[in-house]
């Protein structure tokens, strides 16, 4: 779960009030003064532009979108999104937006000067949007998507898109329509990495109760690897491509509170 700040001042006081029926465990957070009191997460601010991200342990039920109560700050109510890209953009990102569209006409007026010189003077902002958008080409990274609020952190992004990190879903072995889906993740740092592991399919919660889906708490020691499996229920024959899919999350943190999440789909064939 991330909390974003899109506006120009420092939130103070945000907290995030969850459903009070589930049970609730911090596993790690990007921001080491953010606490978790029962069914409240608590940081004492967000900066500008900056945003907070914890991994949480859920348990007693499945936890959803509306299972977000409240979001609010000192001076703010928040708003709830289910997907990264329906975040806003920063307050400095619309101004970048107005800015443009107010500019346009200037930068066709200063081409005979170079257009260069004048887009770059006028619109300073462009070349770091430009990086931003280069940054989100790097979602798909080794078979994983990654979230682009991932992309710009330090520490376990850097080691698995250099390849010290690996995590590799193995072949499914099949008996009925039960499916076992392995994961195995190599650690080649020298950091202590712990990882969760879950796996669905749109059948298994006919069949499996929540828990059976989630692998918590897997440490990889330095130069070690594990490999933990789950099964799902895919159709022995037919049913439609969704039908036949195994969704599989990653969460990795380390000691430090670094974390990073992974997504990945398998098809699983007849």
């Amino acid at each position: 779960m991330s909390v974003f700040n899109r506006g120009f001042k420092t939130e103070e006081a945000v907290e995030v009030t969850l459903n009070h029926s589930l049970r609730y465990e911090l596993l790690g957070s990007n921001n080491q003064d953010v606490k978790l009191s029962t069914n409240k997460i608590c940081a004492p601010r967000i900066g500008p532009s900056d945003e907070i991200t914890v991994l949480l342990l859920v348990e007693s039920g499945t936890f959803k979108q509306e299972d977000i109560v409240l979001c609010l700050s000192k001076d703010t109510k928040g708003v709830v999104v289910a997907k990264p890209e329906l975040v806003p953009p920063t307050g400095q990102q619309r101004i970048g937006l107005v800015g443009a569209v107010v500019l346009v006409p200037a930068l066709l007026y200063a081409a005979s000067l170079g257009i260069d010189y004048a887009f770059e003077l006028l619109n300073p902002g462009a070349k770091a949007a430009i990086a931003r958008a280069e940054k989100k080409e790097e979602q798909e990274l080794h078979g994983w998507k990654v979230p682009w609020f991932e992309i710009d952190k330090p520490g376990l992004y850097s080691d698995f898109k250099a390849g010290s990190i690996t995590a590799v879903v193995g072949s499914p072995t099949k008996k009925g329509d039960v499916v076992t889906v392995p994961v195995s993740v190599s650690n080649a740092t020298q950091r202590v990495l712990r990882y969760n592991l879950e796996v669905n399919s749109a059948g298994s919660s006919k069949r499996f109760k929540s828990f059976e889906s989630y692998v918590p708490d897997v440490i990889v020691t330095p130069g070690g690897k594990e490999q933990r499996s789950v099964n799902i229920v895919i159709p022995q024959s037919g049913g439609s491509a969704a039908e036949r899919t195994a969704f599989i999350s990653l969460q990795l943190t380390d000691l430090s509170g670094n974390s990073l999440n992974l997504q990945s789909q398998l098809l699983v064939q007849q």
